[in-house]
C-alpha cells in the first residue's frame, strides 16, 4: 500500500433477515518499520509482529436486513494510509453460530428465544481509490491551473489600459472569479500525499465552496445589475452577501469538521453522524430555495425590461446560456458522484478487494470516477475561459474610449445608462445574436 490508494474503507455485509442488534470491536495493527512510539502511547518495537495504532474501538450497531442481505457497515476508514500492511481484528458480540440453516430450521426462535435471525455469512469488502485516478487527478489539477493563470495574466492585462471604473460590470466580476478559481484548482492539493496532517484537504474544500458561493453571488450581481446603476454596498451587495453567506459558513463549518473526524477516527463515517445534525441540511435548503426565488425574480425582471434593447439582449442571453450550462453540466457531476447506479456500477475510480464473490453494488455509491473529475474540471475552467474571451477589450477600445466621434453621432449611439460602460467587447458569439 501507498498514500495513492487513500482513503482505504472497510466495509461488511451480513447475510440475514429484518433487524439485527449486535456490538462490534475494532482494533487495526500495523507492523511498524522502526522503534519509536505512536500516536496511542504504545512503543513499538522492529521485532514485535504488530502494534495497534488506536486503542480498541468499541460500539453498538443495528443493521436493517431485507431478503437476507443487511446494510453495509463502514468498520474502518484509513486515512491517509501511512504504512504497508495493515491487520485488522475485528470482534462481533452477539452473533451467535447456529449448526441449523435456516432451510433445515423451521423455527429460529426455538434455537434462539431471545433472536429472530440467525447470521448465516459474513462478507467483507475493501475499497481503496485506484493509483492511476490519484494521478489522473493530479494531472488534470495541474494542467487546469496553469491554463487558468495563463488565461487571468492574458485577460487582466488586456484590462490594464483601462482605468477600474470603465470596466464593465461582467468584466468585474471576471476578473474576480479567475483568481478564485485558480484556487479551486488548489496549487497546494498535492500535499494530502506528502503531509499526514487534515489541514490541506480541509483547505481544499474551503477553496472550493468559496469559489461556488462567489459564483452564486455573481451571478445574483449580473442579473440584479443590469438594472441598476447605483450600486452601493448596503442596498445592493449587502442583502446578496447575507444569502450566500449562512450557507457559507455552514459548510464550510461541516467540512472541516468532517475532515478532521477522518484524519482522526478511524472509525467515522459521515453516514452516522449527519444524522444528528439534520438541521444543517435544514438551513442548506432553505438558503437554496431563498437563493432560487431571488435569481429567478431578477432574471425575470431583467428579460421583461431590458430584453427590448439589443445592448442588454446580447448580456442576457450571454449570461444566462453559459449560467445554463453550468448548471446543467454540476448536476450531472452531482447525479454521476452520488448516484452513479444511473450510469455505471463498479466506477473505474474505485477497486474492491472482496474475500467472497457476491454481489457489492450496494457500496457503489461510495465509488468516483474519472468521468467525473474530468467533466467537472473542465466544465468549469471552459465556463471561466469562455467568459474572459467574451468580454476581453477589442484592441481599438482604448482609443474609442478617449478620442471622439463626430459629436451627432456620438449622441445617437449614447445612452444615459451606458455612460460607464464604454470598454467594448471584443468577440460575439454568433448565436446569441
Amino acid at each position: 500500500m501507498n498514500h495513492y490508494l487513500a482513503p482505504l474503507c472497510l466495509f461488511i455485509l451480513e447475510a440475514a433477515g429484518l433487524l439485527m442488534h449486535f456490538n462490534v470491536s475494532l482494533d487495526v495493527g500495523v507492523h511498524p518499520p522502526i522503534t519509536g512510539q505512536l500516536a496511542s502511547g504504545t512503543s513499538v518495537d522492529w521485532n514485535s509482529s504488530f502494534a495497534s495504532l488506536f486503542p480498541t474501538k468499541h460500539r453498538p450497531v443495528t443493521l436493517s436486513c431485507l431478503k437476507t442481505i443487511c446494510d453495509e457497515l463502514v468498520l474502518a476508514h484509513l486515512v491517509p494510509i501511512d504504512f504497508t500492511t495493515y491487520l485488522f481484528t475485528i470482534r462481533f458480540d452477539g452473533l451467535a453460530k447456529s449448526s441449523l440453516s435456516t432451510d433445515q430450521s423451521p423455527s429460529l426462535t426455538n434455537v434462539y428465544p431471545n433472536r429472530l435471525l440467525d447470521v448465516l455469512d459474513i462478507e467483507f469488502v475493501f475499497h481503496y481509490y485506484n493509483p492511476r485516478f490519484t494521478y489522473l487527478e493530479l494531472i488534470t489539477r495541474f494542467v487546469a491551473l496553469l491554463v487558468i493563470e495563463l488565461v487571468m495574466a492574458l485577460f487582466l492585462g488586456s484590462l490594464r489600459r483601462f482605468a477600474v471604473r470603465d470596466w464593465t460590470t461582467e468584466q468585474k466580476v471576471t476578473a474576480v472569479l479567475l483568481p478564485s478559481l485558480l484556487l479551486f484548482n488548489n496549487p497546494f492539493y498535492s500535499l494530502r500525499y506528502f503531509t499526514g496532517g487534515w489541514f490541506p484537504q480541509a483547505m481544499d474544500y474551503f477553496f472550493q465552496i468559496t469559489f461556488f458561493c462567489l459564483l452564486l453571488l455573481v451571478w445574483l450581481c449580473l442579473c440584479h445589475g443590469l438594472r441598476v446603476t447605483k450600486r452601493s454596498f448596503c442596498r445592493f451587495y449587502l442583502p446578496k452577501l447575507l444569502i450566500l453567506f449562512v450557507p457559507w459558513v455552514v459548510l464550510v463549518s461541516l467540512a472541516t469538521w468532517k475532515t478532521r473526524m477522518e484524519y482522526t477516527d478511524v472509525t467515522f463515517h459521515s453516514s452516522f453522524e449527519l444524522s444528528q445534525i439534520k438541521y444543517v441540511g435544514g438551513i442548506l435548503i432553505f438558503s437554496g430555495a431563498v437563493y432560487v426565488i431571488v435569481f429567478s425574480l431578477f432574471l425575470f425582471r431583467a428579460f421583461a425590461e431590458l430584453y427590448s434593447l439589443s445592448y442588454y439582449a446580447l448580456r442576457l442571453k450571454t449570461l444566462t446560456s453559459l449560467s445554463f450550462l453550468v448548471t446543467v453540466v454540476s448536476v450531472l457531476t452531482f447525479v454521476l458522484r452520488f448516484k452513479p447506479d444511473f450510469v455505471l456500477k463498479g466506477s473505474a475510480g474505485t477497486v474492491s478487494s472482496t474475500f467472497q464473490s457476491s454481489d457489492t453494488s450496494n457500496t457503489a455509491s461510495w465509488s468516483r470516477s474519472s468521468a467525473e473529475i474530468t467533466v467537472f474540471y473542465t466544465m468549469l475552467n471552459a465556463y471561466l475561459i469562455a467568459l474572459a474571451v467574451v468580454y476581453s477589450p477589442s484592441k481599438d477600445a482604448f482609443v474609442d474610449s478617449h478620442f471622439k466621434d463626430n459629436p451627432s453621432v456620438s449622441m445617437m449611439n449614447d445612452s444615459d445608462d451606458e455612460d460607464r460602460e464604454t470598454v467594448m467587447y471584443e468577440y460575439v458569439v454568433p448565436f446569441l445574436l
